[in-house]
């Protein structure tokens, strides 16, 4: 969104950001929050947003600095990334490395507390995956934004 109607709309938006998944409890919180601001208004004036990963991606939890984190990182801020720090070989731990799968942030670690391969920074970094996530993003932001706040 840019111009005129992007600093209007930026205003109206309760963001929330970061890598933390965003579990239930904290979408009914947000729900609950513009419910309670847009009540009683002929037009609905707060909605919330997660500006980061597309919904599907989200649906569960997206880990930290995983796969998925990393290549979002990787397409914005390439100097971010280095994954070459890492062990080039093995299982990564993630009390070691802080790196958390979804399924761990999901209540549900491998025995050993090892990131699962498919979301290993190392083999499954991709810039291209990155801006395609980021793409995906920014158009549900903007068609929830439309539908929301100016329709």
């Amino acid at each position: 969104m840019a111009g005129r109607k992007s600093s209007r709309t930026r205003s109206k938006l309760a963001r929330t950001q970061g890598d933390s998944p965003l579990n239930t409890e904290r979408k009914e919180v947000l729900d609950r929050l513009c419910a309670e601001f847009n009540a009683g208004r002929k037009k609905k004036r707060v909605t919330w947003v997660y500006p980061g990963f597309p919904k599907s991606l989200v649906a569960g939890s997206i880990g930290h600095a995983g796969a998925a984190e990393a290549s979002l990182l990787s397409a914005s801020w390439p100097g971010c990334v280095d994954v070459s720090r890492l062990p080039s070989r093995g299982k990564l731990k993630s009390t070691a490395f802080a790196i958390v799968d979804g399924e761990t942030f999901d209540c549900q670690p491998t025995r050993d507390h090892t990131v699962r391969e498919k979301q290993d920074p190392r083999r499954h970094t991709d810039p291209a995956c990155g801006e395609r996530l980021i793409s995906r993003a920014v158009k549900e932001v903007v068609r929830d934004v439309k539908k929301d706040l100016l329709a």
